[in-house]
């Protein structure tokens, strides 16, 4: 569906990212012609950084906010059930200062949560109820029970109405049937709901950045430690940049566990194709466990590779294409 103020996108079960970029695009295009733009996804996936697409329209000049709906994770106020999602927020300001918020509407994201779980560490008074309502530390009890909303009242009343917004508005999931956010195999149900509007159709854009800029001075002036929305990211950023991301042992054991088997190829001067794997066993690379020459020919040719090394044994199908380009090698 679509006007030329608004649309509706059915992701498909698309890549959650590539889906969102799509809409927010779509959203920025709308406003520079109608000053305001509102785009909704349903039948898509989890788009990671609910900020990045805010932040879309930020490098457009115009103001971006962004809705989503997760898997019920909150307890409507005096409940035990988990019918609410997180339900993130993220609105940005274009301006010389980078002035953004992105958050979940509970006291914590999920994520948050489950990392804990995961490093084995205990969860701060106040975040979480277990399935009986109980104020909890655990991790794992709060995944089974609910998040408690922040701020009280004020974020339960404003994630249940995100939930609307992202769910009967735009034919998505809510309460419960919303699953499969944070799920690989599981389809989606999810909703999001994207909003741009043109400063630039209010009035004299460059204006309106000399006001806003002005403020945040104000802001800025009522105390030497005052910050503005958006004051940590840039920390943070600038901090990524120069000493690199800082990532805890579990992880690290994690990423290892991945890139252990991993097959990668690689061609030789001679034309053949070697391929390669790295093994937890050795912790080093096989030798070359298997080579072939390139068909030179434009159809696609399909064989089976049997690989066989010290420590196991395999085959897979591959496909071949070849166009007189070593750039245009495509392996299935």
């Amino acid at each position: 569906k679509e006007t030329p103020a608004m649309a509706l996108i059915n992701g498909n079960s698309g890549f959650g990212q590539a889906v969102s970029y799509k809409a927010m695009q779509i959203a920025i295009k709308k406003a520079k012609e109608m000053g305001i733009a509102c785009v909704g996804v349903h039948n898509s996936n989890h788009f990671g950084v609910t900020g990045f697409y805010s932040d879309l329209a930020l490098r457009e000049n115009c103001i971006g906010l962004v809705l989503a709906n997760t898997d019920p994770a909150i307890a409507p106020l005096g409940g035990k059930e988990a019918l609410i999602g997180t339900n993130p927020l993220a609105l940005g300001i274009p301006s010389d200062s980078y002035i953004t918020v992105d958050m979940a509407t509970s006291v914590t994201a999920r994520g948050k949560i489950i990392e804990s779980k995961r490093k084995g560490l205990d969860l701060p008074d106040g975040w979480a109820l277990d399935k009986d309502g109980n104020p909890t530390n655990d991790p794992e009890a709060a995944l089974e029970g609910s998040i408690l909303p922040f701020g009280g009242f004020k974020g339960y009343a404003l994630s249940l109405l995100i939930e609307i917004l992202t769910g009967p508005l735009v034919q998505a999931g809510y309460g419960l049937g919303v699953s499969g956010t944070a799920s690989p195999t599981q389809d989606c149900t999810k909703g999001d709901l994207y909003v741009v509007i043109d400063p630039s159709k209010f009035g004299d854009f460059g204006e309106f950045v000399a006001n806003t800029e002005d403020f945040v001075s104000q802001v800025r002036s009522t105390g030497e430690t005052v910050a503005i929305p958006g004051d940590l990211e840039v920390k943070r950023i600038a901090d990524a940049e120069a000493n690199g991301v800082a990532i805890d042992e579990k992880l690290y054991e994690q990423l290892k566990e991945i890139y252990h088997g991993a097959l990668w190829y690689q061609e030789t001067e001679d034309g053949y194709l070697q391929a390669f794997q790295y093994t937890k066993e050795q912790n080093e690379y096989f030798e070359k466990v298997s080579e072939f020459w390139f068909e030179r020919c434009t159809a696609s040719t399909a064989k089976t590779l049997e690989f066989t090394t010290t420590a196991t044994s395999f085959s897979f199908e591959y496909q071949l294409i070849w166009t007189g380009s070593h750039d245009s090698v495509e392996l299935w």
